[in-house]
């Protein structure tokens, strides 16, 4: 049976691209195969990648240094060097050499900008990911991505 190789999540934070892996994990192996040709399958997500980065600029922070890459703002972070993105960029095509190659691989992340983000995003993406690759784009609106980031932040806030 057919099934996709290579598939990359894009969509604005917040869009549901994280809720698509969760129902494509809890979905049985056979219908995930039949109807979403989706094997067994692994995630690279630069979420995390990118929270050690701010995480870290706030330690060099407290070591008396300007933060690198980010700034602390209401809801978190935001990124005030956009070079980090194509640092995560290149990490996926790095982490990707190191999947299993019977796998579908989830690349996940966001790039939306009026300047072509997403455009540049997949140009830095290796070859070889991008040969065998499908791309689904989420579509949610910003008020949307708005609310629902609000609504993790106080849940987040409400579980400590």
């Amino acid at each position: 049976m057919p099934r996709f190789k290579n598939l990359i999540l894009l969509g604005r934070p917040a869009s549901g691209k994280s809720e698509f892996i969760d129902f494509i994990k809890k979905t049985p192996d056979t219908l995930r195969a039949s109807e979403f040709h989706i094997g067994p399958f692994c995630e690279l997500d630069d979420f995390l990648w990118l929270w050690d980065k701010f995480v870290e600029d706030d330690l060099w922070e407290a070591a008396g240094h300007k933060r690198l890459c980010s700034k602390r703002a209401e809801h978190g972070y935001l990124v005030t060097d956009g070079s980090i993105l194509d640092y995560c960029l290149a990490r996926f095509n790095t982490e990707f050499q190191k999947q299993p190659k019977d796998n579908t691989v989830f690349v996940e992340f966001s790039r939306g900008t009026p300047d072509g983000g997403y455009r540049h995003a997949l140009d830095r993406l290796s070859d070889e990911l991008l040969q065998d690759a499908a791309v689904l784009f989420i579509y949610t609106t910003y008020e949307e991505a708005i609310r629902r980031n609000e609504c993790t932040r106080t849940r987040y806030i409400h579980q400590k």
